[in-house]
């Protein structure tokens, strides 16, 4: 494939020796890295790459017959990249072509779709060319098909498809791992051991996932006056059965079997049927969300300790209905979600939850970042009767009484500059 190229030319000499002299070459450096091409030829298609997944300096050198540039506003193609994982363990990667400009009115869509066993190396080429690819169509409308030259790899080279094959695993993906870590120094050392199981499987008509983690902290902590050790000990065994109903509508069931020493429970189970709603098709839901959920079950407790209403075990019915609202845009992107649950024996026992975020490109070069959640609560059933020691509350071994809890973030960037940026240049990154 070729394309207008602009590429860099001889580095010119270092003129002057103070003062403002020094930067001369620099920024005739930075014209000459833009010298046009041939005369007479139509401006390449100016890309904003709008991609958290991507690998930048890659895929700048891998697709060259664009212009990048920092803001999408002055871009001919404004191309989103969103992602959603697969049933296979692998990524679905919906990438959205935005003409604008002079090619306002022009869009597309394209899927790139990478399998768990492969590695990061060969999921960026793929995402790559899919890029690549799309953007063939608006250098041929921008600069005309003299432009372009396209190869096609393979004979009678055709879209990956189901082969019909049998599948020994009835596609179900199963994926274990286990870490461990230690430190320590005179008088403090802390070591913990987590491991985990999953295993999903999912069809456009069922979705299936099981899950099993297990955990194992400590915490020594010994001076003069203390003597302490914190263990905590956790274990949890999930699964979520769903079935597709149509293209808006699912109904499916959670089921819980937990242990935490934290939470002073040691044994917490809950199995809840529920029923979901999305406003938008599920299709579009790399870009879009909407989603109405209820669930109604019963959650059964047996506790380490007597509890603050003097219980050892108990079982009740619980319900939960939740709503979130999930966009992203050119502009940025939206998130919000609510959630409320209440003990149905006991409503005043209840938990309630609401928590957002925001990404918003207010001008060029300036983008704010919002971030926060609130929750009240009124359900904290486990509670030990006897309270924790000060060494306890200090090392964080116990959950402990409140009825409320909240976070916030804020933060900014602003770039400015030089609106083009394809040019990659890896030399003494580190030293950056």
């Amino acid at each position: 494939m070729t394309g207008c190229l602009f590429g860099s030319g001889s580095p010119l000499p270092v003129v002057g020796r103070l003062g403002w002299l020094a930067v001369v070459p620099f920024l005739a450096l930075g014209a000459q890295e833009r010298a046009a091409g041939p005369a007479g030829s139509p401006p390449a298609v100016t890309v904003f790459l709008d991609c958290d997944q991507c690998d930048f300096d890659y895929l700048r050198t891998e697709i060259t017959f664009v212009d990048y540039v920092r803001d999408r506003r002055l871009a001919d193609v404004h191309v989103l990249v969103t992602s959603t994982s697969t049933g296979g363990g692998g990524g679905a990667y919906t990438i959205a072509f935005l003409g604008q400009g002079r090619l306002a009115g022009l869009g597309d869509t394209l899927v790139f779709s990478s399998r768990v066993t492969e590695t990061d190396d060969e999921v960026r080429a793929g995402l790559t060319s899919a890029i690549r690819i799309g953007l063939v169509r608006y250098a041929v409308r921008a600069q005309g098909v003299r432009s372009v030259a396209v190869t096609v790899t393979g004979a009678g080279a055709s879209l990956a498809r189901d082969s019909g094959a049998a599948d020994p695993w009835n596609a179900w993906v199963f994926s274990a791992g286990a870490d461990g870590y230690t430190s320590g120094q005179q008088s403090t050392q802390s070591r913990s051991f987590d491991a985990n199981l999953t295993g999903d499987r999912v069809t456009a008509a069922w979705k299936a996932h099981v899950g099993l983690s297990d955990s194992y902290s400590e915490s020594r902590f010994e001076t003069d006056s203390v003597n302490f050790t914190g263990i905590q000990r956790q274990w949890n065994a999930s699964g979520l059965l769903v079935k597709s109903l149509s293209s808006h509508w699912s109904i499916g069931a959670t089921g819980q079997l937990s242990s935490s020493e934290f939470l002073n429970e040691r044994r917490a189970g809950a199995l809840s049927p529920a029923i979901e709603y999305d406003l938008f098709p599920y299709a579009e839901s790399t870009r879009r969300q909407l989603v109405l959920q209820y669930a109604m079950g019963i959650s059964a407790f047996a506790y380490y300790d007597t509890t603050v209403y003097l219980k050892t075990r108990e079982a009740m019915a619980s319900a939960r209905a939740t709503v979130a609202f999930a966009e992203r845009q050119p502009w940025g992107s939206v998130n919000v979600s609510a959630a409320w649950s209440t003990y149905l024996s006991d409503p005043r026992k209840n938990h309630a939850q609401i928590s957002g975020g925001l990404n918003f490109r207010v001008l060029e070069g300036l983008t704010i970042n919002l971030g926060g959640s609130y929750s009240s609560i009124h359900d904290q059933l486990y509670l030990p009767n006897e309270g924790a020691t000060a060494a306890e509350i200090l090392t964080q071994q116990h959950q402990l009484l409140t009825n409320y809890n909240y976070s916030m973030s804020f933060g900014f960037s602003y770039t400015f500059g030089s609106i083009f940026n394809n040019v990659v240049n890896p030399r003494m990154a580190g030293s950056s």
